[in-house]
């Protein structure tokens, strides 16, 4: 018999190491405190030799990663759970959002994503005013020097902001770029302690940008809004008027979402 490709249906043997690798992520999903390699073979019955093999190359491939004798989640996950179908909608839930902030300050706004070790950006609103900057839907730019970039690594987990971290590479984009990892983290912890990020500069001269993170933990999106200009209109005394009308919206925007997810989709 065929199927509707015109092709014999063919009866396919499932892959019994992927669903190994499965399994231990699906162990690991369970275990948010971290597990151990005995632990991971008492619950699967599986020898050490053999979930060694699958660990060591799933942590190789950042789907997993390993501290202190234990194994967690790695953050590759947490990027390849922004690619599903329901980003689309969260793109078109928070789009009236910037239109608003974009409208209400008479600057750029923008959306962007954690991806793979940089900033997706998925929305820009742009008003006649705006200056026209390096930025457009779909550049993917590095993490330390944008408030996109730095909103989203604050506020990850530790553990799997210290995976980012570990072999990143802190590119000199302008004279104030930051490119020390340890003045990196304590950047990060002032962005934690206020609750906003600045881009001073640090991407591209002349240019100040504002952000705020916006996780949607339910719907794994890890990402943050912003509002960009020149220097000279976006003064460091505009900031933190700037930072609480973003918090306000990404409030709204959370709040939102959480109402349109309880009715099954967003």
């Amino acid at each position: 018999m065929k199927n509707e490709t015109g092709f014999h249906k063919v009866k396919l043997k499932r892959n019994k190491s992927l669903i190994k690798a499965i399994r231990i992520l699906e162990v690991l999903a369970d275990s948010q405190d971290g597990i151990s390699l005995s632990e991971i073979c008492s619950r699967l019955g599986m020898d050490k030799a053999t979930a060694l093999r699958f660990l060591a190359t799933l942590e190789d491939e950042k789907f997993v990663h390993r501290k202190e004798g234990k194994y967690y989640l790695g953050l590759r996950l947490f990027e390849l759970g922004n690619k599903v179908p329901v980003k689309g909608n969260i793109i078109n839930r928070v789009h009236p959002h910037l239109k608003k902030l974009a409208y209400e300050f008479n600057e750029t706004t923008n959306l962007g994503e954690l991806y793979f070790g940089s900033v997706h950006y998925l929305d820009k609103i742009e008003t006649p005013r705006s200056l026209r900057i390096s930025t457009y839907i779909g550049v993917k730019l590095p993490i330390h020097c944008t408030a996109l970039g730095k909103s989203i690594a604050a506020f990850l987990p530790e553990d799997e902001r210290e995976i980012l971290l570990k072999d990143y590479n802190f590119e000199k984009m302008t004279p104030n770029t930051i490119t020390d990892k340890e003045r990196f983290r304590e950047e990060l912890e002032k962005v934690r302690r206020q609750g906003y990020s600045v881009d001073d500069e640090e991407f591209e001269e002349g240019l100040r940008c504002v952000a705020v993170p916006l996780f949607l933990e339910n719907l794994i999106f890890y990402g943050a809004i912003s509002v960009s200009a020149p220097s000279q209109r976006l003064t460091r005394e505009r900031i933190p008027e700037i930072a609480h009308r973003l918090k306000e919206e990404v409030c709204l925007i959370k709040e939102e979402c959480k109402k349109t997810n309880k009715g099954g989709a967003l």
